[in-house]
């Protein structure tokens, strides 16, 4: 088991169902050919983390995408800083996460000014401090 089934592991029962599922691995044979294919452009460790756990609110300050947007079709604002930002997830309030396709798919988070507010690096440590956060935030209620 890795750390982020090990983390998971620990959340999954403080998440509200509802809100939270269906993991791709359950819904795949009924996805188009063309999802499928979008599906597999995608990183490793974030197509991993879809097919095993699925999309939707994982936390109150946390909500995964399960496809990528593009920042400026989401917004309808041409900057040009974040041409080729592809939206997978929000903390729910003024910042969203995104792939930043021009840097390696480093993750970045972006404000709601357009500017690019941190960078965190690949996916699986992005999702690994999220998921520390959310133990933390369980741990203190």
């Amino acid at each position: 088991m890795n750390q982020i089934d090990e983390k998971m592991k620990k959340i999954l029962p403080y998440i509200d169902k509802d809100f939270f599922g269906n993991p791709l691995k359950n819904i795949e044979h009924r996805l188009s050919k063309e999802r499928i294919d979008e599906i597999k452009s995608y990183p490793k460790e974030y197509k991993e983390f879809l097919y095993k756990y699925g999309s939707g609110e994982l936390s109150s300050f946390f909500w995964i995408e399960s496809s990528l947007q593009n920042y400026q079709a989401i917004y309808g604002r041409e900057i040009p800083e974040l041409e080729g930002m592809l939206v997978f997830g929000s903390d729910m309030g003024e910042y969203v996460y995104a792939f930043d396709t021009k840097n390696n798919w480093e993750v970045v988070d972006i404000d709601a000014d357009g500017e690019i507010f941190e960078r965190y690096g690949d996916f699986k440590s992005f999702i690994n401090g999220i998921l520390d956060e959310i133990i933390e935030s369980i741990e203190n209620e």
